[in-house]
């Protein structure tokens, strides 16, 4: 209080009681107190006690008297003589209560002692009560070791615990208040915001799944979302609760923060002057400088809702005109800052002797803190209700105080019933005494545990938890509560189970998977490091099983590799181990072997099990197998090492035509070693602008014109120089970087052909060559961006196919290449006769040409076979009303039986090698036309 509220106090006994607290004058030598008869209101009086200050004297808390008087003497040594301080009372009615004193020393004597001190008392025990509420209801969410928090209808954190904000690396402040989508990103909160649609709305949600959180990485969580509150309430949201089930490591939550306390202002209307007297806080309040005249309400109208003006308006006149006695109303009054107060006025009127109203008068309160602490509190509340995992508070001798309702949920305990209980009622039978004394000595003595343990519920059933104990201290560091919290995980340890089940073992063959592998293998060489005996991994796989599953389905082959695993079962010892390491591969580790003969001797047994016919749907397959191995411990002595290496020599056997077994060697080494090398300069060699074109002419063999141009791709490598296709050709089809060159092969080989066009240099097709990987992806697409990359028309593009290509896959291939057809371009077989055709197929082919392998070109004229089946495919292609182009051609005899032949067109060193760009307009403007002399 002020010294000018203070000046006024005595003079405005009526304003006191619409005030509601006492206001009081204590001359301390003479220890008399006068106050207002509102001590008997906060002291729970019937009548004035006729000595005040024996009375209150009397009434204070005995544990409050020393820490009284300690702010009694502050005040008398310090220069303002302000007293402020908050004690105990024993009111009349033997309830505890709590007073807030605010004075100030008026007078002291000559010797300097107080005198005359003047004040204001104020029950604080509403506030008191909800100070100590809020503080229980933070401790219960605070101690939860999920992340919690509370989402608005507007998508919006309203409520995030420590727990919540960790995982994201972000301060409260950055997350409280914020919308979901901006705390989340856009991608996360997209796949969330249906189920969270779906809980705004009422509907319980539960889902499990994988989140990445910037600050501890990629978790997998359990989500609840549990609604709260109806539709247009201010609880009305979305109870989010998040369980880590990837180590069960959980967060304390964060609920409710502190209230501030609350400043009353005093106003008064003179009715006869129409003067407006305020106090200091009323100002202060209102955010008026002090230095300006009061106002009157009808002033800072414009700052409220005009509703609100409405009624504060006619209550003021109701009591002015002596209709109503007093009035009171809270009103939400806006402040220049952009923040909204909640206001507490209220107002009562003095009569003069004629009953006349001559003064209004009141006070105004600031509510706006506890008004959001109750809203947070019953926030908080929704939350400790709403809660999928149970709580429950108990006293420090650990008697049940008070439970939520998934306590009663889990347990099929009563509340009522539990209330009370000591909490050796949660027990199971599967922990024994020593285990639950070390659970709450731990709590009592790091402040809190969580661990898995097993709880029982009403009917005796035992079920795995996990549960959190957290002690609640004082501020003299006494436990004044204990906090429990458990959920049942029961169906996360049997997910848990499923996951290794999955992790650990293939579900297709029900073998080892390769998971398993790598955790056996390491200890199956541990127990061979000393031993005499020999330890070798078999890498198997199945050969040309992908053209069996292009054409009998993935169920059938499923079932292929059922009988497989089942076949290679029968070719292991007790001490071995077989996996399904993925696709059609299998590890087979035999143990205990004395030789490496033993070793290629079991591999053929395996060879010879997998040979026997095996039937699918009534058709009978064979099946081939290639191996490679690697031997423990001289090819490496560690289980990665000898994967790698039996796999190398898996490559191995596949180069060497499949269906053998073949042993690592040191020169494997060496080919793997190159092979990873140039994987790597490949995957950069398109970025870096490595690759070229060359182009190698084709000529009508009849005129002599130039009919055609093949694009072959070369490897400019900055170190390595020009690299073979032959070597890096290979690689790019094992890795699949052979889509991403092809594609570049045909925009620039369209682009060339184009520019040659607009040079009016020639107007040919250009061919390029497309590999299967190329045809899986989807080629039709590739083609009709390069086409309107480059303008050039799609009849002055050529496509060249493989014959082992085009006959993988018939049926799929035929409509495929029909697409390409209806494009309008030119389609060719290249190397044909050396795959496998079928003339059944072939003549279904939508194709224009038909390119002979050079490997029978290279013989024509010395080997009378490579002549007859030359001669044998030019007369096939005339006869399909296809033209025959010859690769290959070298040499002056060459050309001349092909051209007697009546192969159309040729290409070959005999003509030009292949020439990069610039040579190639070289050429293209010193060619006139004619035969080759």
């Amino acid at each position: 209080m002020t010294p000018r509220e203070l000046a006024h106090a005595t003079d405005l006994p009526d304003w006191q009681q619409a005030v509601g607290d006492v206001v009081f004058d204590w001359w301390v030598a003479a220890r008399r107190l006068e106050c207002s008869t509102q001590l008997c209101t906060l002291l729970g009086l019937s009548r004035m006690p006729a000595d005040p200050l024996a009375e209150l004297n009397q009434r204070i808390h005995p544990d409050d008297l020393s820490a009284l008087q300690l702010a009694l003497n502050a005040c008398w040594h310090s220069a303002d003589g302000w007293l402020r301080h908050e004690c105990r009372v024993r009111g009349g009615d033997g309830q505890e209560r709590w007073m807030l004193i605010r004075g100030q020393l008026l007078e002291r004597d000559g010797l300097g002692a107080p005198r005359h001190v003047r004040g204001v008392l104020s029950d604080i025990s509403a506030r008191k009560a909800d100070e100590a509420m809020l503080r229980r209801y933070e401790h219960i969410v605070a101690t939860s070791s999920d992340a919690m928090y509370f989402v608005d209808a507007d998508c919006r954190i309203v409520l995030a615990n420590p727990a919540m904000t960790t995982r994201f690396g972000l301060t409260p402040e950055q997350v409280v208040g914020r919308p979901m989508a901006t705390v989340f990103g856009l991608v996360v909160f997209d796949e969330l915001s249906h189920d969270l649609a779906r809980a705004l709305a009422g509907e319980a949600m539960h889902f499990q799944r994988w989140m990445h959180y910037p600050a501890l990485g990629r978790r997998f969580v359990d989500v609840h979302y549990d609604p709260c509150g109806q539709a247009g309430s201010p609880a009305h949201g979305v109870v989010v609760t998040v369980r880590d089930l990837t180590d069960s490591a959980r967060q304390a939550l964060l609920l409710a923060q502190t209230q501030r306390a609350a400043h009353i202002g005093g106003w008064e209307i003179d009715c006869q002057r129409q003067e407006v007297f305020w106090t200091e806080e009323m100002f202060c309040l209102l955010g008026v400088p002090a230095g300006l005249p009061a106002q009157t309400f009808q002033q800072w109208s414009s700052r409220m809702p005009a509703a609100q003006w409405a009624q504060l308006s006619a209550g003021l006149a109701d009591v002015t005109a002596g209709v109503r006695a007093e009035f009171a109303l809270v009103v939400e009054v806006g402040g220049q800052d952009g923040r909204t107060q909640a206001l507490a006025l209220q107002a009562r009127g003095e009569r003069n002797s004629r009953g006349e109203v001559i003064r209004v008068f009141g006070s105004l309160q600031d509510v706006t803190a506890r008004r959001q602490a109750q809203a947070q509190l019953r926030l908080a509340a929704s939350v400790f209700e709403s809660s999928r995992e149970a709580v429950f508070i108990t006293d420090a001798e650990r008697r049940m105080l008070t439970v939520n309702p998934a306590f009663c949920t889990l347990t099929g305990l009563d509340a009522v019933a539990v209330v009370g209980q000591s909490v050796r009622c949660l027990s199971s039978p599967r922990h024994d005494a020593m285990f639950y004394r070390d659970i709450w000595r731990t709590a009592a003595r790091e402040g809190g545990w969580h661990g898995e343990v097993w709880g029982v519920n009403a009917e005796g059933e035992d079920y795995p938890q996990w549960a959190s104990l957290t002690a609640v201290r004082e501020n003299d560091g006494a436990i004044s509560h204990y906090i429990g919290m458990f959920a049942d995980i029961s169906a996360r340890k049997s997910a848990e189970a499923r996951v290794q089940q999955l992790v650990n073992f293939d579900s297709l063959t029900d073998l080892p998977s390769r998971a398993l592998l790598q955790q056996r293998l390491p200890d199956m060489l541990a127990g061979h490091r000393y031993a005499d005996s020999i330890l070798g991994v078999l890498f198997i796989d199945l050969d040309r099983f992908k053209n069996i599953a292009d054409t009998f389905g993935h169920r059938a082959s499923d079932e292929i590799l059922r009988q497989v695993a089942t076949r290679l079962q029968g070719c292991i010892g007790r001490e071995d181990l077989l996996c399904r390491h993925g696709g059609d591969e299998f590890v087979l580790v035999l143990a205990n072997v004395d030789h490496a003969t033993e070793l290629a001797r079991r591999a053929s047994l395996v060879r010879e099990a997998l040979a026997r016919p095996m039937w699918l749907d009534g058709t009978e397959l064979v099946l081939t197998a290639s191996i490679g191995i690697s031997v423990f411990p001289q090819d490496g002595d560690n289980a990665d090492e000898l994967l790698r290496r039996a796999d190398a020599a898996l490559h191995h056997a596949k180069a060497e035509g499949r269906d053998n077994v073949q042993f690592f060697t040191e020169s494997l080494n060496a080919r793997a070693a190159e092979f990873l090398q140039l994987e790597h300069s490949l995957r950069r060699a398109l970025g870096r602008h490595e690759f070229r074109l060359h182009y190698q002419p084709q000529i009508d063999m009849r005129t002599g014109q130039l009919v055609g141009m093949e694009a072959l791709v070369r490897w400019q490598h900055p170190s390595l120089g020009l690299v073979a296709p032959s070597k890096f050709i290979p690689v790019a089809e094992d890795t699949g970087m052979i889509v991403a060159i092809g594609e570049w092969v045909m925009l620039e080989a369209c682009r060339e052909a184009q520019r040659w066009r607009e040079l009016g240099l020639a107007d040919v097709p250009v061919a390029v060559n497309l590999s299967a990987n190329q045809f899986r992806a989807g080629v039709r697409d590739c083609v009709a961006r390069a086409l309107a990359y480059s303008g050039l028309p799609a009849n002055r593009l050529e496509l060249e196919v493989t014959e082992s290509l085009v006959m993988g896959a018939a049926d799929q291939v035929i409509a495929s290449l029909r697409e390409l057809k209806e494009m309008g371009l030119i389609l060719s077989i290249d190397d044909f006769g050396t795959g496998y055709s079928s003339l059944s197929y072939l003549k279904r082919f939508p194709i224009d040409r038909l390119k002979i392998d050079r490997s029978f070109v290279c013989d024509i004229t010395t080997n009378p076979d490579d002549a007859a089946i030359t001669t044998a495919i030019i007369h096939l292609g005339h006869n399909l009303r296809l033209h025959v182009v010859a690769e290959g051609v070298e040499t002056r005899q060459q050309w001349d039986f092909l051209r007697e032949q009546g192969c159309d067109q040729a290409q070959g060193y005999w003509i030009s090698k292949p020439l990069d760009s610039e040579a190639l307009l070289e050429f293209l403007r010193s060619w006139q036309g004619g035969l080759p002399s």
